[in-house]
């Protein structure tokens, strides 16, 4: 298909990398399901049926994994590895099978019960990435349902043409993994965030994705001729054959300038005029630590401890926490390694007691509050974080502070336990180094006080600027007000890093601002001393610090915090980049 005019669309880069090629798009409706109530005597081979389904999954799934697991490796192998978990989880397996025994209805019915049940936990969680991993569960049961009715699979990549852009209202991670780059130039979703897992995916196999295009189905046939920057999100419909070339040129200096950045990534990041930074990866998973070292991460700076928690029958036991933390630290291979305690609600642990139905969950009980309200919680994980910590360097610290009364609550805690190992005579460390983070304005308001019984800050931008701001980035109503550079942000910023500085310790930043190049000169203009991000963001990061001069970023911070809107600071910043850092120019 070709069509007369070209058309420019917007939608959220994704995956880095400019790509042209040709539309193919890929149609995952599935029929409706059917209802109805069984017989009491059909039940049994109901039961058989989805017992089936559940298998047919797993084999399919094992499939891909094994398909991909000698050359790609990954964070998609870790997904697939997650969906296997997930196909022989008692909590939702067993959750069909009761509802059709107990209510006597058909498999796919109850399936579908179930998956609404599970998906709700996930919504109003505070972090994007969280929220986003309820996709999971519908990823799951499509695969389970289209089996249960006899549909195929979305598509079987061995069927693609050679050099297409796929697009697709959302992929699975199943699907989106085996979209190798020999075969898919690029993807394009109508759904999905930078936290979905076909936008992980694609980034893990390095393939350019846009995603959030909606509609995007509508206007594009297969065979398409298509043009997408997965840097600005930027797609272009049906281009002309001037800016089909001048893509092709653009691809090209993009995998030159990527090649250069990876092997540039293994060196230090200092200045121009000598001020160092540490830059470190955020991690889930212990696997995902051999990716933040090969692209040049000196440690980790966050691990994210929830995937212990989420989706389980019973809490994770000591020895499960010990297995994980200990699984990192060798990776890293004695770097530097931050686990931060639990940064969820009691409304999202199957295992919990005593479950609240809030309102909004990101403002209620949760992370620390949890943890001080629920202390065999936090008990555990201490424990695990104290023993591993005899071993490896190992930092710990904990979410959601907002007073000096939590921090003196926790601590209190962590001597017990400290205590509780010694009589126990098991081999801990009695000197971990204790941080918070800071994500809301009460703790960067009070960080002066803050900062005298902690060792070290980590600012959590995400939750900050949404705090702070009272911007929802999932509401399409107000995400375009969320706004990194807003005057009050960098402020805030600003006074916690001098806080810190004037009590000899140091700030990370640890949000998704850190990963993206363009705000490198403004936070270490702040004074940041440590950045930590997904790790494929390290290289770009590290390459503008390289480039940057500390006394530059200082003058250009210091004229910043005067400025009155965003709207000023993003194109007062604009003009400093075009002439230190002409590469990020738009």
């Amino acid at each position: 298909m070709r069509r007369a005019t070209s058309r420019r669309l917007k939608g959220i880069g994704a995956s880095p990398g400019i790509a042209q090629g040709t539309v193919y798009v890929v149609n995952a409706g599935l029929d409706a399901p059917p209802q109805f109530h069984l017989d009491q005597e059909a039940v049994p081979k109901e039961l058989e049926r989805f017992e089936a389904a559940v298998a047919l999954s797993t084999r399919q799934i094992r499939e891909i994994r094994d398909r991909l697991s000698g050359a790609d490796g990954g964070e998609h192998l870790l997904i697939l590895e997650a969906h296997l978990l997930m196909l022989n989880d008692a909590v939702f397996v067993e959750g069909v099978k009761s509802l059709v025994r107990e209510e006597t209805i058909n498999a796919e019915w109850a399936l579908r019960k179930t998956i609404e049940r599970i998906r709700s936990m996930f919504e109003g969680l505070a972090h994007d990435y969280f929220r986003e991993r309820g996709s999971d569960i519908d990823f799951v049961g499509e695969r389970i349902l289209r089996n249960l009715m006899g549909q195929a699979q979305v598509f079987a990549a061995d069927d693609l043409p050679e050099d297409v852009v796929v697009v697709a209202h959302d992929l699975s991670p199943a699907d989106t993994a085996q979209l190798t780059r020999f075969r898919v130039r690029g993807l394009i979703t109508e759904a999905g965030s930078r936290t979905s897992h076909a936008a992980i995916v694609a980034r893990s196999l390095d393939i350019p994705a846009v995603v959030g295009l909606p509609g995007m189905l509508q206007i594009a046939g297969t065979g398409d001729r298509i043009v997408i920057d997965g840097f600005t999100g930027e797609v272009i419909l049906s281009p002309t054959a001037k800016q089909i070339s001048t893509a092709k040129d653009s691809e090209q200096r993009a995998r030159t300038k990527e090649k250069d950045a990876i092997r540039a990534s293994l060196t230090p990041a200092h200045t121009k005029d000598g001020y160092k930074v540490s830059i470190f990866g955020n991690v889930e998973l212990p696997l995902e630590a051999d990716a933040v070292l090969s692209h040049g991460g000196e440690g980790v700076g966050l691990y994210r401890t929830e995937f212990l928690f989420v989706g389980r029958a019973t809490t994770p036991t000591e020895e499960e926490h010990l297995q994980n933390y200990r699984d990192l630290a060798r990776r890293l291979a004695g770097r530097p390694l931050t686990i931060r305690t639990l940064d969820l609600g009691g409304d999202k642990l199957f295992s919990t007691a005593h479950k609240v139905q809030e309102r909004n969950p990101a403002l209620g009980l949760r992370a620390i509050r949890l943890c001080l309200q629920q202390p065999e919680l936090l008990r555990t994980q201490l424990r695990a974080i104290l023993r591993v910590a005899a071993e490896f360097p190992v930092r710990l610290m904990l979410p959601m502070i907002t007073d000096v009364s939590e921090i003196h609550s926790a601590k209190q805690l962590i001597r017990a336990e400290i205590q509780t190992l010694r009589a126990e005579g098991i081999e801990h460390s009695a000197d971990v180094p204790v941080g918070i983070m800071v994500e809301t304005p009460a703790a960067a308001i009070v960080s002066d006080l803050l900062a005298k019984e902690v060792d070290f800050f980590a600012i959590g931008t995400n939750d900050l600027i949404q705090y702070s701001l009272a911007i929802d980035r999932g509401n399409e109503h107000v995400a375009h007000m969320y706004r990194p550079l807003h005057p009050a942000i960098l402020r805030l910023i600003a006074q916690t890093t001098e806080a810190a500085s004037h009590a000899g310790i140091s700030v990370c930043v640890c949000g998704e601002m850190a990963a993206e190049a363009i705000h490198t000169p403004v936070l270490l203009g702040l004074g940041i001393t440590e950045l930590s991000m997904n790790a494929t963001a390290i290289p770009w990061v590290k390459k503008i610090v390289r480039d940057s001069s500390f006394t530059d970023c200082r003058r250009l911070v210091d004229e910043l915090l005067m400025t009155c809107s965003p709207l000023e600071v993003e194109e007062r910043l604009r003009a400093y980049l075009k002439v230190h850092h002409p590469e990020l120019d738009g």
